[in-house]
């Protein structure tokens, strides 16, 4: 080998090692220990600061989970905050390390970003409340997925439209359905095994909490027989088990029944079943309303022996009225994070006088 090429070889020996050291210390920089610092006892805080964890580590990174009251001056390296603007040891720290925010224009839903340098790099999510923290947490995880860390960010956002809604057609089962009982179509009836899968509530809420979405109407004929036991007073109107269509996808009782668990349910079995899917829906930041067409009764009783008793879906029919009332009050009882009603009035009402009022 002559000089020319013994030199030529040292230089390009020279440069893949310079190479391999710049990769190295680049990796050492983007792939490196990032602590979270939250309050995971806030169902809305933990369920950000998990798409947080999982953001860090499919980059690479190693995460340290910690609490709030272990966030001080002294800690240094990266790390990510999420907090609310009533934790206020951690506002005062935003502040000493460059940061600053206005917590009289954090309302609700909102949140502010901050990234402070020092000690070290740090990322900032502080929400108006609860859910404000949460939308800046999921903010911070899908900025990591699009820049992997290598931004500052300083925003304030506020939602203009306070109700981000999904209007759900829900199907409770073959006798209480979501549109009239000729409908024709098969969609609410391939829809029922999903609606008592504790599993589907779970992925449907966290999926539309990243979308922003807080609000979630379910429309039925008549929801009460599926969810409430029957006011006292009133012949025992409450759905056993669940029941498949007829005709249609499902056809057997066996089919329809929960996936996982199989069995028939009672009354209070439903009951803690919905109170679990709306406290679910409540930790995603989620408003919960049920809706209803008027007038229709489905219940366990066939429509003759509800007549017998007195209820039936005519106009001005009192006990009927006085049934739905004693139901609604029964719902808002029975499901805490139940946040409304609403009626569709005038649905099987086709002979209502002219002038009268549909929501007496």
């Amino acid at each position: 080998m002559n000089a020319k090429n013994n030199h030529l070889t040292k230089t390009r020996s020279a440069r893949l090692l310079a190479f391999m050291v710049l990769c190295c210390a680049s990796s050492t920089a983007w792939c490196e220990s990032v602590s979270v610092f939250c309050d995971k006892t806030v169902p809305q805080i933990a369920f950000a600061a998990g798409d947080i964890k999982k953001a860090l580590e499919g980059n690479g990174h190693t995460v340290v989970e910690k609490t709030l009251a272990e966030l001080n001056a002294g800690v240094t390296g990266k790390k990510i905050i999420i907090a609310r603007k009533s934790d206020n040891s951690a506002i005062a720290l935003l502040t000493t390390q460059g940061g600053s925010i206005n917590a009289g224009i954090l309302g609700e839903q909102a949140y502010a970003m901050r990234t402070t340098t020092a000690p070290g790099l740090s990322y900032w999510a502080i929400g108006g409340d609860a859910n404000g923290a949460m939308y800046g947490g999921l903010q911070i995880a899908e900025n990591i997925n699009f820049g992997n860390l290598a931004k500052s960010y300083h925003e304030d956002e506020s939602p203009k439209l306070k109700q981000r809604g999904i209007k759900f057609n829900i199907p409770w089962d073959e006798r209480s359905q979501t549109y009239f009982n000729d409908f024709e179509g098969t969609a609410h009836q391939e829809a029922v095994r999903l609606v008592w899968d504790m599993n589907f509530w779970k992925t449907w809420f966290d999926e539309m909490a990243r979308h922003r979405y807080n609000a979630l109407s379910l429309w039925s004929n008549h929801p009460f027989t599926s969810l409430i036991k029957t006011p006292a007073g009133f012949p025992d109107m409450a759905l056993k088990k669940v029941i498949g269509f007829k005709q249609g996808v499902y056809d057997t009782e066996e089919e329809i029944l929960n996936p996982i668990t199989k069995k028939s349910w009672t009354i209070d079995e439903k009951i803690q079943f919905w109170k679990d899917v709306m406290k679910y829906g409540n930790d995603r930041g989620f408003n919960i309303y049920l809706m209803t067409w008027n007038i229709f009764l489905r219940g366990e009783l066939n429509k003759a022996e509800m007549s017998a008793q007195g209820l039936t879906e005519e106009i001005g029919n009192q006990k009927t009225k006085d049934y739905i009332r004693a139901s609604t009050k029964a719902l808002f009882q029975t499901y805490p994070y139940l946040s409304g009603f609403g009626v569709t009035v005038g649905e099987n009402m086709g002979e209502m006088p002219s002038g009268s009022d549909p929501t007496d």
